[in-house]
């Protein structure tokens, strides 16, 4: 395989940037709260480090947690499972084995076995047999290039709606040699399908599929010593370096590995313009950042701020980081967002003492002291940058209230890390279920539609509970056991005895995350937001607007049967006689058309009968 870029092809930037961005983008792994996150960011990196050839500084970036009694493919396991196969294979392909691997890890059975399970990431998402062959390679590539649309229409505005139109998309063949966008599939992926079914940002699904038939492709040409073939895809791969689970793949080849990741001219370098004397201090920097959070914990550099300076520094953040450019192209025409003037555009006059009164009467409850001290310096926060979304969870003391938040009745109150304890660990914890669940919206109306996300104050009702359980469960573990539930608590708490005096709960959810965030009051949850508020626009990260939805306008795919007569359909034609949707699908019980929808019944009477389907690229908004 040819081991040069041609000169024509411009390389895009920000490649070096993507492998380090754990590293050198805000906020890194010093900045990790929980010693997992911190973890699994110092993985993903040793991954990055491995693609490009630095498998001794990968190796190194492992020790260092290795060292600390920390298996890193423990942690890994479930929620990034690339690192062995990665790995393992970049030993093999090198000849240089750590001593902490087992021999019996570093069989040909083994690795054979390894290398059926790297493939599973590929072929989840391929609909098709696995086979050595040009036939598959093509079907692989036709569902990169043709499979997943970006917008899906819309079916009744509902969730379970959208399922039913990807299902039926699906059997209709809309998605090339897809696998069911409904799965099965990973827990990891269900967010980011979510986002797709509903037309939020449908981005890192599409893009899923995407990666997953390249990889089919790249590897089955590799195995058939197809040069010419492989290098055009790999350069494919390398133009698309930084979008979902492209590096992750491509590390799960152990064929890509023997002819093009581990060849000492080290090609990928050369693709991704990228200068082999830059990533010796990188892998420096990585193993001290590293080394200095598993030593001495998460650095804090808002610690010992004031509450009135962490607002200032919120705002600030906000106004330097937050891509509103980029924001707005995910909201209709003529419903830009309002950008802050100024660093201090996001504050509001504050509260005076009586109209914190005023609230507390109206609540009857004592609110917290750091709460009401935030009121005095300003009455609620305008829409916050956290990194990914601009949110809305302070509004001001005249919009709070007492809310009925019947979308999280049945659902666990965690107070620690939600998904810890980890499940390998054998020590996860399944705290109550809320029932009925009321308590005090800090972000205001709940069903208000300029708003997005919630942050809830939650009292002793549903708070005593889930602390019962706690400490009961506490009590049952082994010392082991004991002593991660007591880093769990300290990491959100700072201690066991804050978390058994805690009197409300604080928490943030969002509707497009499904994750509950506790926090040690308002204060710590002004540092956090202080932090992620200094994360700058990349091109790998997930921003949007998920207020918004983007979806294709109405398509009439009509249900064929066998021996039914000829219908005016072109695109059932096409298909083959699967059902498709257009809103509300057609539904043919008989030998005729019961319906199909008003736009297809026009373009129908246009075309003399022949209905042609176009789908408008234009996106509608709901």
């Amino acid at each position: 395989m040819a081991t040069s870029r041609p000169k024509d092809i411009e390389p895009e930037n920000l490649r070096f940037e993507f492998l380090l961005r754990h590293v050198d983008d805000e906020p890194p792994i010093a900045d990790a709260r929980s010693l997992t996150e911190a973890i699994q960011k110092s993985i993903q990196t040793a991954v990055n480090f491995a693609v490009v050839g630095e498998v001794g500084g990968a190796t190194k970036l492992l020790e260092i947690l290795t060292s600390r009694g920390l298996d890193p493919f423990q942690y890994s396991d479930s929620e990034y499972p690339f690192l062995k196969p990665c790995m393992l294979f970049a030993w093999e392909a090198t000849s240089s084995w750590p001593s902490w691997v087992p021999e019996e890890e570093r069989t040909e059975e083994k690795l054979q076995e390894l290398e059926i399970e790297g493939r599973k990431h590929w072929l989840e998402r391929f609909n098709q047999k696995w086979e050595v062959t040009e036939e598959t390679a093509e079907k692989a590539l036709d569902m990169a290039y043709n499979g997943l649309t970006t917008n899906l229409p819309d079916y009744n505005g509902t969730l379970a709606g959208q399922v039913i139109q990807a299902e039926a998309m699906t059997a209709n063949g809309d998605f090339s040699y897809s696998a069911s966008p409904n799965g099965p599939m990973a827990i990891r992926y269900m967010k980011i399908a979510m986002w797709w079914r509903q037309g939020i940002f449908p981005y890192p699904f599409v893009q899923l599929y995407r990666t997953a038939g390249l990889m089919i492709a790249l590897d089955i040409y590799l195995r058939l010593g197809r040069d010419g073939k492989a290098r055009e895809l790999f350069m494919k791969v390398c133009d698309r370096f930084h979008t979902e689970e492209q590096v992750e793949q491509l590390s799960c080849s152990r064929a890509a590995w023997k002819q093009i990741l581990a060849v000492p001219e080290r090609p990928l370098l050369d693709f991704l313009n990228i200068h082999a004397a830059k990533l010796r201090p990188a892998v420096t920097r990585a193993c001290q950042m590293a080394e200095n959070r598993l030593q001495n914990g998460p650095r804090r550099r808002y610690a010992n701020q004031s509450i009135e300076k962490l607002v200032h520094y919120i705002s600030e953040n906000t106004f330097k980081n937050c891509p509103y450019d980029r924001l707005d192209a995910y909201r209709p025409h003529g419903n830009l967002r309002n950008r802050p003037q100024d660093a201090n555009g996001l504050l509001r006059q504050g509260c005076h003492v009586s109209g914190i009164r005023a609230l507390e009467e109206r609540l009857g409850v004592t609110l917290p002291e750091d709460y009401k001290r935030f009121l005095s310096i300003t009455n609620g926060l305008d829409s916050m940058w956290d990194g990914q979304n601009l949110v809305d969870y302070l509004a001001g003391a005249q919009e709070v209230n007492w809310q009925e938040i019947d979308f999280l009745e049945g659902n666990e109150l965690p107070l620690l890390n939600d998904g810890e304890p980890l499940a390998w660990t054998k020590n996860i914890l399944e705290w109550p279920k809320i029932e009925m669940p009321r308590c005090i919206c800090l972000s205001g109306d709940i069903n208000h539609e300029e708003r997005a996300g919630h942050f809830f104050l939650i009292g002793q009702d549903l708070l005593q509970p889930a602390k019962d359980y706690f400490f009961k469960t506490y009590e049952e573990r082994n010392d082991t056991q004991r002593r991660e539930l007591d880093r769990l608590v300290q990491e959100t708490y700072g201690s066991m005895e804050n978390f058994r005096n805690l009197e409300w709960a604080l928490i943030s959810w969002t509707a497009w995350d499904f994750t509950v965030y506790p926090y040690n009051g308002l204060r710590d949850f002004l540092e956090q937001m202080a932090e992620a508020s200094l994360r700058q626009e990349r091109p790998w990260l997930n921003m949007f607007e998920p207020r918004f939805r983007k979806m294709a306008n109405a398509k009439c795919y009509l249900h064929l049967k066998d021996e039914w007569d000829d219908v005016p359909c072109a695109k059932a034609r096409e298909k083959g006689g699967a059902m498709g949707a257009c809103g509300n699908p057609a539904s043919v019980q008989r030998k005729e058309i019961e319906s199909i929808c008003d736009e297809c019944l026009k373009k129908q009477k246009k075309k003399r009968g022949h209905l042609v389907v176009t789908e408008d690229s234009r996106p509608r908004y709901t």
